[in-house]
């Protein structure tokens, strides 16, 4: 799937010629002359990296910028360009949590350079969260497991164990451990490593979720 490229830039000739460039290059351009037009589509467009003008009217590239932070894209690159290279300026951008700023004139191989640096470490960074996603989303469904195995040990195994062992205990002469007796506790014998197991299980599972 080709690359959505957002360019907002009030020059119209020069726009038209990075437009050319970039779809060249295989990217798929919307262009839109100030930051109000592009802020007005952004959300169905979906952009994968922005390339953005300082100077334009009705909202500015800084107010694109600032704005267009609180849409929740955040790991989609953003490059100011500007005809002004006061460090102030610079300064600015960056702060508003530009990836780059370019000084015009600049040539188009390094602003091809410069988006395809952009994607990679944003197709990096997306890569490495999908997997911690994955991760994350596995350790949840081990814990999951470990709880249900300690409710089923509970309801299954411990809970009817030791309604019968006390039962059975009620049963037995402490005169006697002849005949029945000897039976009864044989089966007490039983039950108590049957609920000894399944305390075993559920401590395991345990230290499974913790």
């Amino acid at each position: 799937m080709r690359e959505k490229v957002l360019l907002v830039e009030d020059e119209l000739a020069f726009a038209e010629k990075i437009k050319l460039m970039l779809e060249y290059a295989d990217y798929q351009v919307f262009h839109f002359p100030n930051g109000k037009l592009a802020l007005e589509h952004v959300k169905q467009i979906l952009p994968d990296i922005v390339i953005c003008d300082v100077m334009m009217p009705e909202v500015d590239g800084y107010e694109f910028c600032e704005v267009f932070g609180t849409f929740g894209y955040r790991n989609v690159p953003f490059l100011f360009m500007s005809s002004s290279s006061d460090a102030a300026n610079v300064r600015k951008g960056m702060n508003l949590g530009a990836d780059d700023y370019l000084v015009k004139p600049f040539s188009i191989t390094d602003l091809l350079k410069g988006i395809k640096t952009k994607l990679v470490k944003k197709q990096k960074f997306e890569t490495a969260i999908a997997k911690l996603k994955e991760e994350y989303l596995l350790e949840i469904e081990s814990k999951n497991k470990a709880l249900e195995n300690i409710a089923k040990n509970h309801l299954e195994v411990i809970q009817p164990s030791l309604t019968i062992l006390k039962v059975t205990t009620d049963l037995i002469d402490l005169g006697s451990v002849e005949g029945r007796n000897k039976i009864i506790l044989q089966s007490v014998s039983v039950l108590l490593e049957e609920i000894d197991k399944a305390v075993n299980n559920n401590i395991e599972c345990l230290n499974k979720i913790t």
